[in-house]
């Protein structure tokens, strides 16, 4: 499996098992003076190799890419930022 780059400051990515069809990987932060072991969901893989966005830490129904392309994808998560429309003025 090809993962993207960690982003700098960050230790890598960790792959779990979350049920029989899915597993979860989770992008591990550094050690924080007040906690260690934090981690983000990325993504979660099915076992046909399609990558999926997390929603509240379950796959949701947004098919984000292949496995083989998962390098590609921003190495922070897979959710995708939803663009709202709206037009904020500064002032």
């Amino acid at each position: 499996m090809v993962l993207p780059e960690p982003p700098d400051g960050y230790k890598g990515y960790s792959v779990t098992e979350h049920s029989a069809r899915w597993f979860s990987i989770w992008l591990l932060h550094r050690d924080y003076d007040y906690k260690q072991g934090v981690r983000t969901i990325h993504s979660f893989v099915n076992t046909k190799g399609e990558v999926y966005a997390p929603l509240h830490c379950k796959p949701s129904n947004t098919r984000v890419c292949a496995l083989h392309e998962l390098y590609k994808q921003n190495p922070y998560t897979t959710i995708k930022r939803k663009e709202t429309g709206v037009i904020i003025a500064l002032l």
